[in-house]
């Protein structure tokens, strides 16, 4: 099976705090966390939830792009994988 990878955006929120992270594959997928560990949970089930609402909707599910240097990799999970490539 091959991995789904979508560079995220982990911006600090100097202002109030913690991190926004967006995808812009798929930019409805957004959120926040505290902490930078935060960030890789909260940010895989984000673009999980977006994913999986794309398909419950018919609609296309791009493509992960490449990154760009300042942005982190995350892996779709299997399950929703293995969805996306049905």
């Amino acid at each position: 099976m091959h991995r789904l990878d979508y560079p995220a955006r982990f911006k600090h929120d100097k202002k109030e705090g913690g991190y926004i992270i967006t995808f812009r594959d798929i930019p409805e997928a957004i959120t926040q966390a505290e902490t930078m560990e935060d960030c890789f949970i909260e940010a895989t089930d984000c673009l999980d939830e977006a994913i999986v609402g794309r398909i419950d909707d018919n609609l296309t599910v791009s493509k992960p792009s490449k990154p760009r240097r300042s942005e982190k990799i995350i892996a779709l999970p299997a399950q929703t994988t293995i969805k996306v490539t049905l």
